[in-house]
């Protein structure tokens, strides 16, 4: 008669094997007196092959996650900071979180409840330096770029909680193991997104290769990935080029945009059959892209038509976006009204964090800029390069700048808005 939060374990040939996980990371964080909700029930379901933990309904709360994005960029430092104790309280307790991600926390009030003990390494002594930069700096790779400009005053908190010194040089190692940590992620996250898991499904043929996100699985979506043409042939068409043919189309009772890559000649196809296909290149770019917060309509599928190894015509798909593009956008708002200003700020926010993670798009054209509720989000994203190297990520940046600018010559006001806010 009582609401009450579920965790079920399906897999069956190691289902007590996860099911004792969560039951040793609850039981360590119990032990550990850091806040978690409740069991009230753990053992068998009742459905055979099928284990359960039963846990105290957390009335009045979000996810950290959604606190996070509810709460104004300037105003988040106080979040980490008090997920940085709890943390340090966790290492203290020789408790590491090793899938320390903001879904994992959960706030009622100003309490932070520690969530997913199944992801939990537990010691009985308190986690020693390293171990402890090492989650620390898993942390900072969860959140934005932006956020780094806090690690001095998060980690002095963590030092004080702990009761620890800070040694020479510590800063510059715990800034290497976040990028280090942040590329241990970026690899996971791309072998994720090209086979089946949990929020994929991968579908592998001689002549075909399809990865669509799990949400879409339904026999709409199935009809459409047998016969993708005809749709696009009766969808609504918003660009037909030879190289690419985009398309909105209704499927299911949600709208989703088709971008068709053609093969413009033999020649073509033979300089493109064992090339990354275009669709694939911006199928990773717009993951590589919500990875590091940089807004982009939201991937669905990658589809590739094949001959064995070889890459025939692809397609990408995403969500429909329902707003104007920068160019219609500022062609019917002048550069001194509010939502302009908004817009603006929007558009510059997505270029910093571009060129702050080394990345150039290649064609920063008006159009490539899509507005949706005064935020700018970025499509056409099959020329987009993540650069290693500083210097060719400076010289592509002032490349995308000067495209960009490009679209506002004829607009003084305008460009000299960006300007300021590109300064």
């Amino acid at each position: 008669g009582q609401t009450v939060f579920t965790k079920l374990f399906f897999d069956p040939d190691r289902v007590h094997t996860h099911w004792q996980r969560e039951e040793d990371g609850v039981r360590a964080l119990t032990k550990g007196k850091i806040a978690t909700p409740k069991v009230l029930y753990s053992g068998f379901s009742g459905v055979e092959n099928i284990r359960v933990h039963i846990f105290e309904y957390l009335a009045d709360g979000i996810s950290f996650k959604q606190r996070w994005d509810l709460t104004p960029a300037d105003d988040r430092l106080g979040l980490i900071l008090a997920l940085a104790q709890l943390i340090a309280d966790h290492h203290e307790q020789g408790i590491c979180q090793n899938d320390l991600h903001l879904d994992n926390f959960f706030c009622v009030g100003e309490q932070i409840y520690t969530l997913d003990g199944a992801s939990i390494k537990a010691q009985e002594k308190p986690l020693d330096h390293k171990a402890s930069m090492n989650n620390i700096a898993l942390l900072f790779a969860q959140l934005p770029v932006e956020c780094e400009q806090w690690i001095d005053e998060v980690y002095q908190r963590y030092l004080a909680r702990r009761g620890w010194k800070r040694t020479p040089n510590e800063e510059h190692w715990l800034q290497r193991a976040i990028v280090r940590q942040r590329i241990l992620r970026q690899r996971h996250l791309f072998k994720r997104i090209m086979r089946t898991c949990r929020d994929f499904k991968c579908l592998k043929s001689w002549d075909n290769f399809t990865v669509y996100d799990q949400s879409y699985n339904s026999l709409s979506f199935h009809q459409f990935l047998t016969d993708i043409d005809r749709y696009i042939d009766g969808g609504k068409l918003l660009k037909r080029g030879n190289s690419a043919t985009v398309a909105e189309i209704k499927i299911g009772g949600r709208k989703i945009v088709v971008k068709r890559y053609n093969i413009k000649s033999p020649l073509h196809a033979a300089n493109r059959a064992l090339r990354k296909s275009r669709a694939s290149i911006a199928w990773r770019n717009a993951h590589r892209l919500l990875f590091y917060d940089i807004a982009t309509p939201k991937p669905i599928a990658l589809i590739e038509q094949r001959w064995g190894p070889i890459r025939k015509t692809s397609y990408f798909i995403s969500e429909s976006i329902t707003g104007p593009d920068a160019e219609v956008f500022f062609s019917q708002n002048a550069p001194d009204l509010r939502p302009t200003q908004i817009v603006a700020d929007s558009i510059t926010a997505l270029i910093r964090k571009l060129e702050l993670q080394k990345i150039s798009h290649g064609d920063l054209k008006a159009t490539n800029f899509l507005i949706e509720k005064k935020r700018a989000l970025l499509i056409d994203l099959d020329a987009m390069r993540e650069h290693t190297g500083k210097s060719k990520a400076r010289r592509r940046h002032r490349r995308d700048l000067k495209r960009f600018f490009k679209n506002w010559v004829s607009n003084t006001e305008l460009t000299e808005l960006f300007k300021q806010r590109l300064s």
